[in-house]
């Protein structure tokens, strides 16, 4: 087996008559989810449509977990409606479109890392060829050691490489990336990245924010089970239209809340950070005030701080 070979590339979706608009990879409509008497998700709504990657976020306990079982139908959902390729979530037909790669997977000690990517493949009608996804994902030193000696970053790369030789329309992940060093988590996600290219589709949970910021065509961000975003990162983003002044000084925290513009203002003991629609008037106010600062920056609001700033607002509007 040659370190070359690539993954077989089918014909992307993309190329499909002008007008024509295909049956979305998942369509998730009014899902409730309750266990224990609690609601656990409440009227989600969305779609993930061919040749994109969607991102999953939310604090922990915001239901992203539970969305991803019950999409992959290993919960059932209360109320709504799940469609795989235009299939009801559980048919034979979705379980063909989808491919699951959650946290903990198991795979047979004994079988081989060859021999399970054969196995998984015989079960689809139109597989990719087993060895040339296990090229692009590192397994080939691997092809004939047993599942039960693999590390955790190998057995995530065989998980993957079970999850992508079906030729899945729709691959969902929690944590893609956990238990992979830098170099894996690029190799995983360059071939993720294929996945899209060709027309697949991808829906992802990671608290790795720098991966969505360079993966994600959509963040779909969870709050105690309720969809509260649903736009692209630099969509969600912008529409806070925010901006962080910082800089090093010695001050009383309370000295800080005349800055103007500000929707929130905070200090460490040594920076001091303003989060305001009005940088400029920011820094004129503090050359002015009298206090003693070094070290000034301007930076755009980034996506983990306009996540925390968003959920932080319904917070204050629930309480």
């Amino acid at each position: 087996m040659s370190g070359a070979a690539a993954v077989p590339t089918v014909t992307s979706e993309r190329t499909v008559a002008k007008g024509f608009r295909p049956t979305p990879p998942l369509a998730v409509s009014q899902v409730g989810l309750v266990l224990k008497g609690a609601s656990v998700l409440r009227g989600v709504t969305f779609d993930v449509q061919p040749g994109s990657a969607v991102a999953l976020l939310g604090r922990n306990g915001a239901g992203k977990s539970s969305l991803l079982q019950t999409v992959a139908h290993l919960r059932r959902p209360t109320s709504g409606t799940i469609a795989v390729d235009g299939a009801p979530a559980g048919s034979a037909r979705a379980r063909t479109a989808m491919a699951v790669v959650l946290q903990d997977v198991e795979f047979p000690v004994a079988l081989r890392v060859g021999e399970l990517l054969d196995h998984v493949a015989r079960h689809y009608p139109r597989p990719r060829d087993p060895q040339a996804v296990g090229d692009r994902l590192g397994l080939t030193p691997l092809w004939s050691r047993r599942a039960g000696g693999l590390s955790g970053g190998e057995e995530r790369r065989l998980a993957l490489a079970c999850a992508l030789v079906g030729r899945p329309r729709l691959v969902l992940l929690d944590e893609p990336t956990a238990g992979l060093d830098r170099s894996g988590s690029e190799q995983l996600w360059t071939v993720l990245d294929e996945h899209v290219a060709d027309g697949g589709a991808v829906l992802f949970s990671t608290h790795q924010l720098a991966e969505v910021e360079a993966r994600a065509q959509r963040v779909l961000l969870l709050d105690a089970g309720t969809v509260v975003a649903d736009e692209p990162p630099q969509g969600l983003v912008a529409s806070l239209g925010l901006t962080q002044v910082c800089a090093v000084a010695q001050v009383a925290p309370a000295a800080l809340t005349a800055a103007p513009g500000c929707t929130r203002v905070s200090w460490d003991g040594v920076r001091c950070a303003f989060l305001t629609s009005r940088p400029d008037d920011v820094v004129r106010w503090l050359v002015h005030s009298g206090i003693a600062f070094r070290e000034l920056t301007i930076e755009p609001l980034g996506l983990p701080a306009a996540i925390d700033e968003l959920l932080r607002r319904r917070t204050g509007q629930a309480s």
